[in-house]
Formats: C-alpha cells, structure tokens, sequence
C-alpha cells in the first residue's frame, strides 16, 4: 500500500492506496473531491479574513469619533450653561456675557458640524461593509452547503464503485479529517463576520446618539431667541445678536 498526501496548513490529509491495482477515474475523482473542498474552504477564508481587515479600517474611525463625539457634548453643555445665565447677568449689567455665548455657541456649532461631515464620510465605508456582510453570509452558507454535499458524494462514490484502488477506510478517516478542517473554518469566519457585525453595530449606535446631540443642538438654537428677547426686556435695550 502507498500512501497519498494532501498537504494543508493545518495538517496533512492522508490515505492510503493499493499501486497494485490499476488508478481509475473514481479514485482521481475521490482525490480531486478531497482537494476541492479543501481550497473552496481555503479561499472562502481569504475572502472574510480580507472582509475583516477592511472592517478595521471603520474602527480606527470609531476609535477617533467617539471621544470627539464627547467632546462635541461638552461644547454643547458649555454653550448651555452660559446661556442660562445670560438674563441674569443681564440685569446685573454683565453684558459681557453676550460675548461668551457667542464663543460657546460658535465652537459648539463649529464642532457639531465637523462632527456631522466626519460621519457622512465614515458612513460610505460602513454601507460598504454592511452590503458585504450580508453577501458573505449568504456565499458561506452556499459553499457550505456545496462543500459538505460534495463529501458525502466523495463516500458513496467510493462505496459504490465495484474496483477502486483507494482503501475506503483509510479515505474514510481521511475524509473525517477535512471535515474537521472544514468546521475549523466554519468558526472562524463565523467569529470574523460577528466581529464586523458588531463594529457596524457600534457605529449604528453613534449616528444615533450624533442624531439625538443635533436635535438637542437645534433646540437649544431656537431658545437663544428667546433668551435673547427676554434678555432685551429685562435691560431695556436693543438684544445682543448671537449669529
């Protein structure tokens, strides 16, 4: 008997064959069944592993948005609190409050709008991403399925041809080998599509979170008319512009 060797990186794929009876297109068709799932697997890897770096790219942005997302809240809280002491110091004839506000309101609304652009150019990355999400688990589930029938062929092929030169118990083990090999794929890519899911997740939560700071920006800017109209009553005066 004579062994045949499939190499792989994570173990060689071994069986053994009688070389004294003549090599049929059966055995070559069990040998190249072998092979081919082995590579379809193999290269569905590459594929998300590539997937998956590309999805780094989106948390480097993540890594930066979110503490400039905490500062842009900061901002608008400063800009807040001043705003609420505007009619007061008012009346106590502290009009330079108005030249705070203006400063508050102008570095808030100036890191508001940053913020909005630096997200609507993350976004086009995270759309991409998600598109392929979804695309990569569907070809998975496809070549998992072609994968797996084509081994329980690669069985009954061999059981069922009256002369082969394959020794079927050995191409048996060596077929529970692949599978084996397979399922460690499986996992893998598994874990690295989770992985992206929840770095789309995450960015999906700070546009949320952008959308709520913006209302609560637009807001605000319409109660500086007001306070600005109250603070013109309470001195007597022409109102402060803010804008």
């Amino acid at each position: 008997m004579e062994k045949r060797i499939i190499k792989h990186q994570l173990g060689d794929i071994t069986y053994e064959y009688n070389d004294q009876v003549p090599w049929t297109d059966t055995d070559q068709q069990m040998a190249d069944g072998l092979a081919h799932c082995l590579l379809t697997n193999d290269q569905r890897s590459e594929e998300v592993e590539a997937f998956f770096k590309r999805s780094m790219e989106l948390s480097k942005h993540l890594k930066r948005l979110h503490p400039y997302h905490e500062t842009v809240g900061e901002l608008l809280k400063k800009a807040q609190e001043i705003a609420g002491g505007y009619v007061g110091a008012i009346e106590l004839g502290k009009f330079e409050i108005a030249d705070q506000i203006v400063d508050a309101t102008t570095n808030a609304n100036d890191a508001i709008q940053q913020q909005n652009k630096d997200a609507t150019e993350v976004h086009a990355i995270y759309s991409s991403l998600v598109d392929d999400r979804n695309k990569h688990i569907e070809q998975d589930e496809a070549d998992d399925e072609d994968v797996y029938d084509k081994l329980s062929d690669l069985f009954l092929i061999g059981h069922e041809a009256e002369h082969v030169a394959t020794d079927l118990v050995s191409f048996d083990r060596a077929e529970e080998k692949v599978r084996a090999i397979l399922s460690v794929g499986d996992r893998r890519r598994e874990s690295l599509v989770d992985a992206v899911l929840n770095t789309t997740r995450d960015f999906e939560l700070l546009l949320a979170k952008i959308d709520g700071q913006q209302k609560v920006w637009e807001e605000f800017c319409s109660r500086l008319i007001l306070i600005e109209y109250i603070g013109k009553l309470r001195s007597g005066s022409q109102p402060i512009s803010f804008n």
